[in-house]
């Protein structure tokens, strides 16, 4: 017995070959790109904005560790 023939809405879908259910899809997937990119920029953005505050509070949580567990290690504590 042959296999039926399959259509590319079946395959895209797995459901018969509706195309406005493909268009659907298609639109909704472009719409996804587009607002994921647009978060992207705005982290981006974001980022550029408070990249210097963000390495100043690094450095001084660095060393202000190190020295805590400095005084630590020497002071036997």
């Amino acid at each position: 017995m042959p296999e039926p023939q399959r259509h590319l809405g079946d395959v895209v879908t797995g459901e018969g070959g509706d195309p406005g259910k493909l268009l659907d899809r298609i639109v909704s997937g472009c719409f996804a790109v587009l607002l994921g990119a647009m978060a992207l920029y705005g982290a981006v953005t974001i980022l550029q904005d408070i990249w210097l505050s963000l390495c100043v509070l690094a450095f001084v949580l660095v060393v202000g560790v190190g020295l805590w567990l400095g005084f630590r290690r020497w002071r036997g504590w």
